[in-house]
Formats: structure tokens, C-alpha cells, sequence
């Protein structure tokens, strides 16, 4: 056999096999730039909602997915902990200067992702976009205040508040029998 026809045989059976390689390979590229934009799109669209379940899966899902790009993980780990130092009992003023923080520390941590993904978004433009309605956080407050009183209730620390009120007569148009 010639030098041509080993040619022909080899990119016979070369050929399918590296396109599949190939075409795997551009596959897992793709999912794995698919996970990065799921967090990156979950997280930018609940920066006004940080309690969020979706907010939290997708901050702690930034360790996994975006494991060993350097920006991205210490922007992430200053916000953690930014997260994590919150005291229970705060006044009104640092209550929103922490809040202001963590905005800030977020919105850090977007635009190093955007960046890792080829996205131009400005720090300015992260911190003061989004949309949340004022409604959202008068039901949240409602729903928490809910809460701590049915927990102080059970806990004997709150009373049910009664009042007795008198019925009006009935508006019966048959008097009693004698």
C-alpha cells in the first residue's frame, strides 16, 4: 500500500472520531458557559431581593460554578462575609448602612462576572438597576411581624387579645311567646 491509501484509511477513521471529540468538547463548553450565565442571570434578577431562595442558591452555586476565576471568587468571598457579620440586633441607621454595603459588595461582585463573561456592565449601572416592588417588602415585614408574634404566642411571651362586645337586640319581628 502506498503513502495515499494509508491516507484515505487513516482520515477515514481519524475523521468521525475527532469530530465527535469535537463536538463533545464544544458541547461541555457550552453547558458550562450555560451554568455561569444561569447564576450570573438569577443574580441579577434578584439584587433588589436578596432573600430570596433563588438570590441564595445562586450566591452559593458562585463557588462551584465559577471555581478558580480568581476576581470573581474574592468578590464572592467579600460579600459572604459581608453576609455572614450581620448582627441580630441593629438601629434603623446601621441596619441601612450595612444594607448600603452589601448593594455595593453585590454589585462588585456582578460586574467581576459580567466581566468573566465577556459582559460590559458598570458597577454604577448594577447598584442602582433592578426592579422591586415597595409592596414586596411591606408583605415581607407583614409576614415577619406575623410570624414573631404566633412565635411569641406559643412561647407564653404574647396574650390573644379579647373584647366583649354586647350583641345588638335582634331585629325579630315576632315577639317571644309567653
Amino acid at each position: 500500500m502506498n503513502i495515499d491509501t494509508w491516507a484515505v484509511v487513516l482520515a477515514t477513521i481519524v475523521g468521525p472520531v475527532a469530530a465527535v471529540f469535537i463536538t463533545r468538547w464544544n458541547d461541555q463548553r457550552r453547558e458550562a458557559r450555560n451554568r455561569l450565565l444561569h447564576v450570573y442571570r438569577v443574580l441579577m434578577a434578584t439584587r433588589r431581593s436578596n432573600v430570596s431562595q433563588d438570590h441564595v442558591a445562586a450566591i452559593n452555586l458562585v463557588e462551584v460554578e465559577f471555581h478558580g476565576v480568581k476576581p470573581v471568587i474574592e468578590a464572592w468571598s467579600a460579600y459572604l462575609t459581608h453576609l455572614n457579620t450581620k448582627a441580630q440586633t441593629e438601629s434603623d441607621e446601621h441596619a441601612k448602612s450595612w444594607n448600603d454595603r452589601r448593594s455595593e459588595l453585590l454589585a462588585i461582585l456582578l460586574v467581576k462576572i459580567a466581566a468573566h463573561l465577556g459582559i460590559t456592565k458598570g458597577e454604577i449601572e448594577i447598584l442602582h438597576g433592578g426592579y422591586a416592588p415597595q409592596a414586596w417588602a411591606v408583605r415581607e415585614n407583614k409576614l415577619d411581624a406575623v410570624q414573631d408574634y404566633a412565635i411569641r404566642l406559643a412561647e407564653g411571651k404574647a396574650v390573644v387579645p379579647l373584647a366583649v362586645v354586647q350583641q345588638p337586640p335582634p331585629n325579630n319581628p315576632y315577639p317571644p311567646p309567653p
